[in-house]
C-alpha cells in the first residue's frame, strides 16, 4: 500500500508541475529591423501571460543585406529556448527582467531589476488598419523611442524591454539617424494554450547586467578588430582590410548608456 501512496504522490507533483509549465497567453507579432552596417531583420514574438504580470520575448535569428551605410484547447509549441539566440522574460510581479543573449559567440543569462519606462503621450494621431494610434515618446539607455499605440487595448508591454506602454504599440522606433531600430506589429493571435516549460532557466548560473557590460566593453576594447573581421566572414562579406580607428561598439546596440553610468 506504501507504494501505491508514493506513486500516487509522484504522480501528483509531476501533474501539477505539467499545469505550471502551461499558460493561456496573447501572442503578439513583430517584424524587427536593425539598421547597423549591414541591415538585419527578424522576428520578435511576445507572449503575454494574461494571469500573470508576465510576458516572454523570443526573437528569431536575423537575415541579413546591404545597408544604406555601405550603399483551440490544443498546447501550442514555442520555438524550443535552446534554438533561440535571444529571449527576454519580462516579470513585472518579481520585479525582474531575464534575458539570455547569444553574444561574442557565447550565451550569457542575465537577471536585473526591471525599469519603469515613462512613456509621455503627445496630442498626435494617426490611424493604421482602422486602428487609431496616439505617439509616446520615451527615453531609455541612450536612446529616444516613439511609440504609436492603441489606447483601446491595454497591453502595456511590448517587445525586448519595453514596458509600461500606454496601449498596445503597432509601431515603436528610435529617433537615431545612422544606427538604429524598428519594431512593427504584424499579427495579434488569439489567446491559447501555451507550453512554456523550455523557458525555466532556474538552473542557469546568471550575472547581472553590470558584470555582462564589463564582459562586453572589456571583450570589445581588447578584441574590436577581431571581431569585426570575424563578422564580415560569418556573413560572407570580402574583408578587404582591417582599420586600427577604434569606434565605440555601443553606438551600435540597443542600449547605449546605463543608469549606473549617469
Amino acid at each position: 500500500m506504501i507504494y501505491i501512496y508514493i506513486y500516487l504522490f509522484f504522480f501528483l507533483i509531476y501533474s501539477l508541475s505539467s499545469i505550471c509549465q502551461t499558460n493561456e497567453a496573447i501572442k503578439l507579432t513583430y517584424r524587427i529591423t536593425n539598421y547597423l552596417d549591414l541591415i538585419a531583420t527578424g522576428t520578435s514574438e511576445v507572449y503575454i501571460l494574461n494571469e500573470e504580470k508576465k510576458s516572454i520575448n523570443v526573437l528569431s535569428k536575423y537575415t541579413y543585406k546591404k545597408s544604406k551605410h555601405t550603399l483551440d484547447d490544443a498546447i501550442y509549441t514555442l520555438p524550443k529556448s535552446k534554438d533561440a539566440n535571444f529571449i527576454y522574460i519580462t516579470d513585472l510581479r518579481n520585479n525582474k527582467l531575464i534575458s539570455k543573449e547569444n553574444t561574442i559567440d557565447e550565451f550569457f543569462y542575465i537577471k536585473e531589476p526591471i525599469t519603469i519606462q515613462k512613456w509621455e503621450l503627445l496630442d498626435e494621431f494617426k490611424t493604421l488598419n482602422d486602428v487609431k494610434l496616439q505617439k509616446a515618446t520615451t527615453t531609455f539607455r541612450g536612446r529616444n523611442y516613439i511609440a504609436w499605440c492603441d489606447l483601446n487595448t491595454p497591453i502595456s508591454q511590448g517587445p525586448w524591454k519595453f514596458n509600461n506602454l500606454p496601449g498596445l504599440a503597432y509601431e515603436i522606433f528610435d529617433d537615431a539617424l545612422d544606427y538604429h531600430f524598428e519594431w512593427q506589429l504584424i499579427k495579434i493571435s488569439e489567446p491559447k494554450e501555451y507550453d512554456f516549460s523550455s523557458y525555466d532557466f532556474s538552473k542557469e548560473k546568471f550575472i547581472t547586467q553590470q558584470d555582462f557590460i564589463k564582459t562586453l566593453d572589456y571583450f570589445y576594447k581588447t578584441n574590436e578588430d577581431i571581431a569585426s573581421t570575424r563578422l564580415l566572414e560569418t556573413l560572407d562579406v570580402e574583408v578587404l582590410g582591417v582599420t586600427h580607428h577604434k569606434i565605440n561598439y555601443r553606438i551600435r546596440q540597443k542600449e547605449k548608456k546605463y543608469e549606473w553610468e549617469e
